[in-house]
């Protein structure tokens, strides 16, 4: 029977370690400048603009992307006091895709089809989001998630903190106001109108549900 539990146990040791060691992770550290495409500044290489599914980009410091699109299949992660610029770019998170951002994302789209977990004191900054059917959005407590323009949800949108938009939140699934969060919207004077509780009767909500990360 022990000998049974041992093997057992030998499996997923040796399950877990190819599993994690099949994960290629890239890390930016501005070590020369702050442009994202500069090889030198990467270890162990430039991971490119493409981010395949067994891979993952750790951002620190200040980090510009020019006017191309930075497209994750695998996973991104933009640490405390970090910053990613891509006023001219976009950025899409893919099916498999997740985005987890403790920092300052500041881009001109944002598109997500897999999941995004703005968390900490991490503040999202774009001119519109996109999040496709079977995104995940979670903006957590003291986070902020910002749109100059259009807030499009057909995924779950969990706001725990401040959502704040300057165009229109078209909502065609779930966005979910959980306690202590407050949206910010535009009404027609184009004054702002703080919403603490449910979403307007004329913005749709046709399911609910709250989901996590792990879901």
């Amino acid at each position: 029977m022990i000998s049974v539990l041992l093997l057992g146990c030998l499996s997923l040791l040796v399950f877990w370690f190819h599993a994690s060691s099949t994960e290629q992770v890239y890390f930016f550290s501005a070590r020369e400048d702050n442009l994202y495409e500069n090889p030198a500044n990467w270890s162990p290489a430039y991971p490119g603009t493409h981010i395949r599914e067994e891979e993952k980009i750790v951002l620190r410091g200040m980090v510009y992307i020019t006017d191309y699109k930075l497209n994750i299949a695998g996973s991104m992660d933009l640490g405390l006091g970090s910053t990613l610029y891509a006023l001219a770019g976009d950025v899409q998170i893919g099916a498999t895709g997740q985005l987890t951002n403790r920092g300052e994302l500041m881009v001109n789209r944002l598109i997500n089809e897999g999941k995004i977990n703005n968390s900490a004191s991490g503040k999202i900054d774009v001119m519109e989001y996109t999040a496709l059917p079977g995104a995940y959005t979670h903006n957590g407590p003291e986070a902020a998630f910002i749109t100059a323009g259009n807030l499009h949800n057909q995924g779950v949108f969990n706001n725990y903190n401040l959502c704040k938009v300057r165009g229109k939140l078209i909502n065609e699934a779930v966005f979910n106001m959980l306690p202590g969060s407050r949206l910010l919207l535009r009404n027609e004077a184009g004054k702002w109108e703080v919403i603490e509780k449910e979403l307007p009767s004329s913005i749709q909500q046709p399911t609910s549900g709250i989901m996590g990360l792990d879901d």
